[in-house]
C-alpha cells in the first residue's frame, strides 16, 4: 500500500471522554465536510478504535472519500493489521506510548505537583519499536 498516513502524537493532552464531560458536542459528518474540513480523528465513539470499529466502517463508507479519517484510539500494529481489512481506513494515529518510571529522586508523600488521579512518578513516552512496526507494516499491506 503506498497511500497511507501514520500520525504519532508524543504527548496526547485530551481525550475524547473527557472532552465530552467538557461539553464537546457532537458534529454530523455532512457538517463537517461542508465546512472544508479534509480530515477527522474519530475513535469510533468508544475507548478504543477497535471498539468502535462497526461506527468507524460505518463512517468510511459514508464519507465515499470526501474526507480523510484518520482513525484514533488504542493504535498499534496488531489493531491496524485487524481495522484494515474490516474498515477500509488507512489512516491512524498513534502515540506508540509506553509508561516509564520518572528519574526524579526526591518524593514527599502528600505534596504532588500533578493531578491527583495520576501518578506523578509515572511518565509516557513513544516507544520506536511500536512505532516502527506499525510503519513496517503498512507499506506491506496489498492496495
Amino acid at each position: 500500500m503506498k497511500n497511507y498516513i501514520l500520525e504519532t502524537c508524543v504527548v496526547c493532552l485530551l481525550s475524547a471522554v473527557e472532552a465530552e464531560k467538557g461539553g464537546a458536542r457532537h458534529v454530523d459528518l455532512e457538517q463537517v465536510i461542508e465546512l472544508k474540513y479534509d480530515t477527522i480523528l474519530p475513535g469510533g465513539q468508544a475507548l478504543s478504535a477497535w471498539d468502535g470499529r462497526d461506527i468507524l466502517k460505518k463512517l468510511h463508507k459514508k464519507s465515499q472519500g470526501r474526507i480523510e479519517i484518520l482513525t484514533a484510539g488504542g493504535i498499534c500494529r496488531k489493531v491496524i493489521e485487524k481495522l484494515l481489512p474490516y474498515t477500509g481506513i488507512t489512516f491512524y494515529h498513534m502515540s506508540g506510548k509506553i509508561e516509564i518510571e520518572s528519574t526524579m529522586k526526591y518524593r514527599k508523600p502528600g505534596a504532588s505537583m500533578m493531578l491527583p488521579e495520576r501518578d506523578e512518578y509515572k511518565l509516557f513516552k513513544p516507544d520506536i519499536s511500536k512505532v516502527r512496526a506499525a510503519v513496517d507494516f503498512l507499506p506491506s499491506y496489498p492496495d
